[in-house]
């Protein structure tokens, strides 16, 4: 006898819940989103229609309407069926998104089976004053079991803010078990640009340009290409955006935030455009409880229920938001706003002196191969005479504490040295003639390979099928990239190696493929991989940086500010890829080491202390994958982060709208965390580490490369340093270890200093001298020789036109005359 009516009432839900939508969308489409001068100017706004019922909040940029639905034959729906959230655009409000619904919740009832239950509240309570104005949503619901369910949402904004903060809260007066409790669900572009879109960011997840989808990205293999509900440690930023046509709206949150006892970190939905539920806008929503200990990966329920008791009371905190913006980074910006700014990087493990002093040593004694063949990149790996690494000791002996261990140092160096052409190391100890020469012949090599329209392309390559066999990829497609592919992360890679040289060297020819190859970046929106053997191409941190290091290269040549608003913007592009939060210090029980022997490890084996933090500022290499078959997805890879954090080193020296250096520093932070400290492994550092497992994995690196960048980001040591002095229509570019001092022009005469401590000699690369010029250092002539590595002091000629200097190191700079006249 219950049943019956029990299912009939049922269908009618379902019926009338299709009805309630269908009115809404008429609603929708028949209301204005213009609104009156005078109620754009409000400062706050929370005001209910005494006739319709209808709720609007907000301020004088963004603001929430909650429309009520009549019932319909007097039954259902009756109440407040979901919001529309607008933006104030040019003095019009904009629709950007529409809640289809406020909440629901499934619980399993005493028949033992699930029921889902949405929440269409009746109650409504506005309040206001001059800082905020907020609207109370209530509701109490009786399940099929005879329990009731105390449902709360709040909705609040403040003065100027684009941003909604919502709460909601449900609890019962009998205990249950919980499947699903439903936070915010939003459809963006719902009613206005539908599923259209220029980007879409979700971070650590998606980051997809106009006419692509989430969930199906091509660098993965099919089987793992779902991203619907990741799991939160997957997550770099907890946010999700669409960006369209200048205007940018989403949801954020603190995924740290509990919401019963000590749980964190809600799921999170993302579908863009919105494939789930077939319709032509994008979805994005949170509920609880959390993936992966209640909910799997992808799913939009428990597998195993959260049990609520009576007077318990779930919490999920988020926040809306609309704005004007340039592009779907700039909701991070808005993330940042809404927390107060950067989070600050987690107290490193050991000092940088320290560090650098143990990685000396450990490079010196430990690392060095016994036989004399040089250092070990990787642990356990094939020794020889990396010019790299001899590069980072020379950097470090300043700073070099015990004397016999510098001792030790410079014969490593001087062993490496004599016989490398690598530049860096070439401007302390020699061999800057052959080194300019191989970084000439790179640079016209990559010239020659540029094509008509400023791209470079990809080659496909025997290692990268052998890579596709050794991962055992799928057959279909059988490559990593397209012959010939093009992207942005091609382009600018190429376009930054190019422009290096230019620096360099003033090379006109090197300076115009650069730019031609800024151009063609700049077409792009998303940073992708560059040219990889290993990796198919997709969104990653090698496009962000490439593209942030080719603009700024670009702005020290030519002074156009242009290009540092296109390096400060492709920056910005790199903060989806570092996380921003973290679950905070974890011990690591287990660890791999990738080499001959393979080392399966325990985490004492590998750390003194095993309670690890290096997830804050852990950068990831990108959204995509290796050989298809192994997906970068909550994996740091932090020597890729080095890189990143050198650029922005180098771009805080240039510019002071954001804090890039914090974000160095926090990229070094996690570095520090994930490098071994226990011997035999001490100074090496993982080329993984997986947030979900908390445990590193793969190769482990050389200590140099860590070296290398706190030497950049912390101590101002760099490869080397280039001055440029200007004359009119004339660059004179002044290149060595360490910036030339006091460069000027006057008198026809070049003047400027060289002066480096931690040198024996100091040698400098000079651009555009006459072919017969008169050096001078200290007031003495500079003799031309042939051979700069046969002398002590004196400049050379190179075949294309630029004067390598050389001179001894003493207490007071060198002081260097160069006429910019030729001789009579």
């Amino acid at each position: 006898m219950f049943l019956k009516p029990v299912t009939n009432k049922l269908k009618w839900l379902r019926c009338l819940s299709s009805m309630a939508l269908a009115g809404m969308a008429l609603y929708l489409a028949v209301s204005s989103i213009a609104a009156s001068a005078e109620e754009s100017g409000k400062m706050l706004t929370a005001t209910k229609d005494p006739t319709t019922h209808e709720v609007v909040l907000g301020n004088d940029t963004v603001r929430v309407r909650f429309p009520w639905e009549t019932a319909r034959f007097e039954q259902f729906p009756n109440g407040y069926t979901g919001y529309i959230l607008e933006m104030c655009k040019d003095g019009q409000w904009v629709q950007m998104a529409v809640s289809p619904y406020f909440s629901a919740f499934t619980y399993r009832s005493g028949w033992g089976r699930h029921f889902h239950h949405y929440v269409i509240p009746r109650s409504a309570e506005v309040s206001q004053d001059n800082e905020k104005a907020r609207v109370v949503f209530k509701e109490t619901l009786t399940d099929l079991d005879r329990g009731s369910w105390f449902f709360e949402a709040s909705f609040e904004v403040r003065p100027g803010s684009p941003f909604v903060e919502t709460t909601y809260t449900m609890k019962v007066d009998t205990e249950r078990d919980v499947f699903l409790f439903d936070g915010p669900r939003l459809h963006v572009g719902e009613g206005s640009f539908g599923d259209a879109m220029d980007e879409a960011l979700f971070p650590g997840i998606e980051y997809l340009q106009k006419g692509e989808r989430s969930s199906h990205m091509a660098a993965l293999a099919p089987e793992v290409r779902i991203n619907l509900v990741p799991p939160p440690a997957k997550i770099t930023i907890p946010l999700m955006a669409i960006y369209n046509e200048g205007c940018v709206a989403g949801l954020m949150w603190d995924p740290m935030k509990p919401w019963l006892g000590s749980h964190t970190c809600p799921s999170a939905l993302f579908a863009s455009p919105n494939w789930l539920e077939d319709q032509p806008n994008h979805l994005m929503g949170l509920f609880l409880p959390s993936v992966p200990d209640y909910v799997a990966e992808n799913s939009m329920s428990a597998h195993t229920p959260v049990t609520l008791k009576a007077g318990e009371t779930m919490r999920l905190e988020s926040a809306l938001f609309a704005a004007p913006a340039s592009s779907s980074a700039d909701a991070v910006d808005l993330w940042l706003q809404r927390r107060g700014g950067l989070p600050a990087p987690s107290k490193t493990p050991y000092s940088y002196l320290e560090q650098i002093n143990e990685h000396a040593r450990i490079l010196v004694d430990d690392s060095w191969n016994k036989k004399g063949d040089g250092w070990f990149w990787d642990y356990d790996g094939k020794p020889s005479y990396n010019a790299g690494v001899a590069s980072a000791l020379a950097k470090a002996l300043p700073f070099i504490e015990d004397k016999k261990l510098a001792e030790r140092t410079i014969e490593r160096i001087q062993v490496v040295a004599k016989d490398a052409a690598y530049l860096p190391l070439s401007f302390r100890w020699g061999n800057l003639a052959r080194a300019m020469e191989a970084n000439h012949s790179f640079a016209h090599t990559l010239i020659d390979s540029q094509k008509e329209d400023g791209s470079w392309v990809h080659n496909q390559t025997k290692d990268a099928e052998l890579g596709l066999f050794w991962l055992m990829a799928p057959p279909n497609p059988p490559y990593i990239v397209k012959d010939g592919e093009r992207s942005q992360g091609i382009s600018a890679r190429r376009a930054s190696e190019v422009l290096e040289y230019a620096l360099l060297a003033n090379d006109p020819a090197a300076l115009a493929a650069g730019l031609r190859g800024i151009e063609d970046m700049n077409r792009y929106t998303v940073p992708y991989v560059y040219d990889n053997d290993e990796c198919p191409q997709a969104p990653s941190l090698h496009g962000s940086y490439c593209g942030m290091r080719a603009c700024l290269l670009a702005y020290r040549i030519t002074e156009n500010p242009t290009y540092l608003e296109q390096a400060k913007r492709w920056a910005k592009t790199g903060l989806p890829f570092v996380y921003m939060w973290s679950f905070g210090p974890r011990e690591v029980e287990t660890g791999h080491i990738h080499a001959e022997k393979k080392f399966f490890l325990k985490g004492k084996d590998l750390y003194k202390n095993t309670k690890r933090d290096p997830m804050l500022y852990g950068a990831l290499y990108g959204y995509g994958s290796s050989q298809y078959m192994f997906p970068w997805y909550g994996v740091l890879v932090q020597w890729i982060g080095f890189e990143y954090a050198e650029d922005l080193a180098r771009l805080a020296k240039y510019d002071t709208s954001f804090p890039w250096k914090t974000v160095s520093d926090g990229l070094i932070s996690s570095a520090m965390w994930q490098a071994f400290d226990k011997k035999p492994y001490a100074g090496y550092f993982p080329d993984a580490f997986s947030t979900e497992r908390w445990m590193p994995s793969g190769p482990a690196f050389s200590p140099a490369a860590l070296m290398e960048t706190m030497f950049l980001t912390n101590f101002d040591v760099a490869d080397w340093d280039t001055t440029i002095v200007r004359n009119e229509n004339a660059r004179f570019h002044i290149t060595s270890s360490k910036c030339a001092g006091d460069a000027a022009i006057s008198g026809g005469m070049l003047r400027f200093t060289l002066d480096d401590p931690a040198c024996t000699h100091v040698r400098a690369v000079v651009t555009d001298l006459p072919p017969t010029a008169q050096i001078t250092v200290d007031g003495q002539a500079l003799p031309q020789v042939e051979d700069l590595e046969s002398v002590e002091e004196g400049w050379q000629r190179n075949p294309y036109g630029l004067a390598l200097l050389k001179v001894c190191q003493k207490e007071k700079p060198r002081a260097i005359e160069a006429a910019l006249t030729a001789a009579p």
